[in-house]
């Protein structure tokens, strides 16, 4: 713990802490920011144009944290998560992109010293977050950092894709390149001899992002006798539940193809999956089919399946003994005991993934998440109802990049 001076008060945190550099006036003192901030900085914009960035993405880039006490925000929630960086780099890079954000937030807060006078945040209330100049301002942000820890706590998303990019509208159009190895092998050439000209043949199609999002009503009592942290519990359920949902569209897209109509895109099949040998059943040479199928230039580093198949893989004599696990997993040796398991059930609604499909994946080349624009949060008040209805949206979509880096294992002819 860290002892810091905030205007007359001593407070304890953990990790490094700076002073924020905006909402400080001419003195050095911490007032707070403007109701005005967000709009001054381009957050609000115009009925009908969607902004370019929201409270917490905003504060963040006006007012960047040290690299301490980021690293001392990451840890900390890499321990509260019981996340393995190692284990999980996917994950782990993306609560480092909150941390950053989440590490201005912390300090802002922290120099709201009539929050600290309350026993700090974590049991507060909402109404003295919402009752001070100073706080009022932080409190979008707040709600942000909560949906978008939520979505980070839950789901595979972060697990499956080699990252998200930014699609700039509600659909991307996207490439690939239609190779083969004799498009893209190299020669040996001599000294002064001319380089082949190899000309990969390029496809496209076009990726429609679906827009996620939840209003939370919150009545007028709650607002005012509600901790802070029951509160934000409460909202990162709402980060959850699309985490939850975009997960269930990632394998189903994985299964049906992601619509584009690109060759690498296109939809598994029963010729493109490994069979077991006896439906219903999972044996280990089964799994070293599987795990071999992909060419040689794919690695297999994850895998999802339901609770059934993952059941039978773990009861495999292989995958009980510690002796044989270890030692390979020493090695770096190709093998389904290298291959890290993740559960997630089919069976959702209109998605193509269902029970007793194991799906593997390189992760560095399989799929990659699309969004528009950041996290949108409103507030709304329903006077009639007494009611204060915070809303969320969020963009994303997701391309199958190369179905070459895809293997399933189809544990009972489901495909």
């Amino acid at each position: 713990m860290t002892a810091i001076q905030v205007g007359d008060k001593t407070v304890l945190t953990r990790g490094h802490f700076a002073a924020p550099t905006i909402g400080v006036k001419a003195d050095g003192t911490y007032e707070g920011l403007t109701k005005d901030f967000y709009k001054q900085h381009g957050t609000e914009k115009p009925d009908g144009e969607r902004g370019q960035s929201n409270a917490f993405n905003t504060l963040a880039a006006l007012d960047p944290s040290p690299f301490d006490h980021v690293a001392a925000v990451y840890e900390r929630k890499l321990l509260e998560r019981k996340i393995d960086p190692r284990l999980q780099p996917g994950v782990a890079s993306a609560w480092w992109d909150w941390a950053e954000k989440a590490a201005t937030l912390e300090r802002h807060l922290l120099a709201c010293s009539h929050l600290q006078d309350r026993g700090g945040l974590r049991y507060g209330r909402c109404k003295d977050f919402l009752g001070s100049a100073d706080s009022a301002a932080l409190f979008p942000a707040y709600v942000e950092s909560q949906i978008a820890a939520g979505m980070l706590e839950d789901g595979l998303v972060a697990d499956i894709v080699m990252g998200t990019s930014d699609a700039g509208s509600t659909s991307v159009l996207t490439f690939e390149f239609k190779d083969d190895d004799s498009e893209r092998s190299t020669s040996k050439t001599s000294m002064g001899s001319k380089l082949p000209r190899k000309t990969p043949t390029t496809g496209e199609g076009t990726i429609t992002l679906s827009k996620y999002g939840m209003a939370f009503p919150v009545p007028y009592e709650m607002r005012r006798t509600a901790t802070i942290d029951v509160v934000a519990f409460h909202i990162r359920r709402i980060g959850q539940q699309i985490a939850i949902d975009q997960t269930d569209e990632v394998m189903h897209r994985v299964i049906a193809g992601d619509g584009s109509g690109r060759t690498l895109a296109a939809a598994e099949t029963n010729a493109t999956d490994t069979d077991v040998a006896v439906a219903g059943t999972v044996a280990y040479s089964d799994m070293l089919t599987w795990c071999y199928a992909p060419a040689k230039a794919y690695r297999l580093d994850l895998a999802v399946g339901g609770k059934t198949d993952l059941a039978l893989i773990a009861n495999l004599a292989e995958f009980k003994d510690p002796d044989v696990s270890k030692s390979i997993s020493r090695t770096g040796f190709k093998s389904p005991l290298n291959i890290r398991y993740e559960q997630w059930d089919g069976g959702v609604s209109g998605s193509s993934y269902v029970n007793r499909l194991v799906v593997g994946f390189d992760t560095r080349n399989a799929m990659r998440a699309w969004t528009w624009g950041p996290n949108i949060q409103e507030t709304d008040r329903l006077i009639e109802d007494q009611l204060e209805v915070f809303t969320f949206s969020h963009y994303f979509g997701v391309e199958k990049v190369d179905m070459g880096a895809i293997e399933v294992l189809d544990c009972n002819s489901a495909l």
